[in-house]
């Protein structure tokens, strides 16, 4: 069985990390906000290009538009730990599989200390796979899916080594949709 998802008769159950997606917080969370309102700006939009990149690799990789043996040593200098790991698995357990279409996704910096050993991030992304269809590469046919909600939170967490940061920790928040 290829680590992350499992076909039984004819149904493929997605790795959570494709059915992630969107913001933290409830509307109205007044504590979630003023922390978001004191992050630098600047900074949050230098954190947010980093997942955009790792994540357009990701999905080039996921939809046949490069070859994912071209996009794992990129994958590989911009992330470590756990978001590595999954990321590649993802890479490996999609052999024969490719998504048409393009998955929406909506990321914002929630939270960010410099003060930390090693300073820190948490990205929350609405990840909606609405636009995406799992199919089989050789047939062309498409794969039915798990029925679950197209839209849900990936939390994302960045940390700086040295004076670059880099992408630790990708969870999907399969129990929050956005």
């Amino acid at each position: 069985m290829l680590r992350g998802f499992t076909r039984t008769a004819g149904l493929v159950i997605v790795p959570a990390l494709l059915l992630s997606g969107c913001m933290s917080g409830e509307q109205g969370d007044e504590s979630g906000e003023a922390a978001r309102e004191q992050i630098d700006p600047v900074k949050a939009t230098e954190i947010e290009e980093l997942y955009g990149e790792v994540r357009t690799l990701w999905v080039d990789a996921m939809t046949g538009e490069r070859d994912p043996e071209d996009v794992r040593p990129e994958i590989k200098r911009l992330t470590a730990g756990q978001a590595q790991e999954a990321l590649l698995a993802d890479l490996d357990a999609f052999d024969g599989l490719v998504y048409h279409g393009e998955p929406g996704s909506d990321p914002t910096v929630v939270a960010l200390s410099e003060e930390a050993t090693p300073p820190s991030a948490v990205i929350e992304d609405c990840w909606d796979d609405t636009g995406w269809t799992l199919v089989d590469a050789g047939t062309g046919e498409e794969v039915p899916r798990a029925d679950k909600s197209p839209r849900r939170v990936v939390k994302i967490r960045a940390e700086r080594e040295q004076s670059e940061w880099i992408l630790v920790e990708w969870r999907p928040q399969e129990d929050r949709t956005c």
